[in-house]
């Protein structure tokens, strides 16, 4: 019943009741024994796979990347024909961050294009074993790389990025046109490969947390909107993430056309609550999440989040279209896990929809 309820949902109907989809990977579902069947159990849950592959550098990468660890830090270095690139990345047990980034300028670019790029290969094996694991009590998301994401957190790092769109715009364009070109092979190598919900990561880099809507409207919204258009062409299910403030680009992502949509964060971490959301775009899209993910499911106690569940199905449950979820963090604690599991059973006892 869970899936169906979700697709309900994200049809824009009313399902028997209000479903409780929250963001997990497969590796914390497999984080400790017993989380994968509580959450299936009590919860509507969207589960992220990924299918493999380097959409960056594409199915040559092993030929010319090199990964060396030196104490806490992972040293990556690309040979490419026009010259070396490098990132560092420092990880511990605690926290994983970037101190160099593998592009600086564009003439990194012409390097990193200069490798010669063929499709990466993806194995759907994962998306399918997954699909089998959690049958009806959920949906299985297989994710991508949005081209943006691409030249963002993969390329410059946020920072470079954003200093970019301000100085070359149109070279960072182009840039961004060859990873939508790229990302569009990788889907369309994953809906080929029986794959039915891609959920599409990166655009919040060109959102107004970071940004004017002008760049949102020149780097995201017409190549995800193809790429959206892709996905729902083979009756597959389009499912866009974008943290941060959708206030100024709610029009664009509608225009754009996603099944669903998350987080849907309000302040500090955005800048809509869903009344406003539900008002904008909930005739067209389904909305998903709005209760964050660390300073409520993390550290709240029940009655908090309990008071925090019945305004979100105030503001966004009536005429279906709605998911309650998390913010999609990627963090998981025990404390999230426990509330993850209140909510469902909460949810499953007042029942009905809307509910009561």
């Amino acid at each position: 019943m869970a899936r169906r309820r979700i697709i309900s949902s994200f049809l824009l109907e009313e399902p028997d009741r209000v479903p409780f989809s929250p963001f997990v990977s497969d590796s914390w579902m497999e984080a400790k024994p017993g989380v994968a069947e509580e959450m299936l159990r009590w919860t509507d849950a969207l589960v992220s796979i990924g299918v493999g592959g380097d959409v960056f550098l594409g199915g040559r990468a092993p030929q010319f990347v090199r990964v060396n660890r030196v104490g806490d830090e992972v040293v990556t270095t690309v040979d490419t024909p026009k010259g070396m690139l490098r990132s560092v990345t420092r990880t511990t047990t605690k926290m994983s961050m970037v101190k160099e980034y593998l592009l600086k300028t564009f003439d990194d670019v012409d390097r990193f294009l200069s490798v010669p790029y063929e499709p990466p290969r993806i194995s759907p094996r994962a998306y399918v074993e997954w699909d089998d694991r959690v049958g009806d009590n959920g949906l299985v998301l297989a994710g991508t790389p949005n081209a943006v994401m691409i030249a963002a957190e993969n390329g410059f790092g946020p920072a470079v990025f954003s200093e970019l769109c301000l100085r070359d715009l149109s070279r960072l364009r182009e840039f961004v046109e060859i990873g939508a070109e790229r990302v569009e092979e990788y889907v369309e190598a994953m809906l080929k490969g029986g794959i039915g919900a891609v959920r599409i990561v990166g655009a919040e880099y060109a959102c107004p947390t970071f940004l004017h809507p002008r760049f949102f409207g020149e780097l995201v919204q017409p190549f995800d909107k193809e790429l959206i258009a892709t996905i729902k062409g083979r009756s597959a299910i389009a499912y866009m993430h974008c943290h941060g403030r959708i206030r100024g680009i709610a029009e664009m992502i509608r225009d754009m056309g996603p099944d669903a949509l998350d987080p849907i964060e309000k302040p500090p971490g955005g800048d809509v609550d869903l009344a406003h959301a539900k008002q904008i775009l909930g005739n067209d899209i389904c909305l998903v999440g709005n209760l964050d993910d660390l300073n409520v499911y993390s550290m709240q106690p029940w009655d908090e989040v309990e008071a925090q569940v019945l305004d979100c199905l105030e503001m966004a449950a009536a005429g279906g279209g709605y998911a309650l979820g998390g913010t999609a963090s990627g963090l998981f604690t025990d404390a999230m896990f426990e509330n993850f599991i209140r909510t469902g059973k909460y949810l499953r006892r007042r029942g009905g929809y809307p509910p009561r």
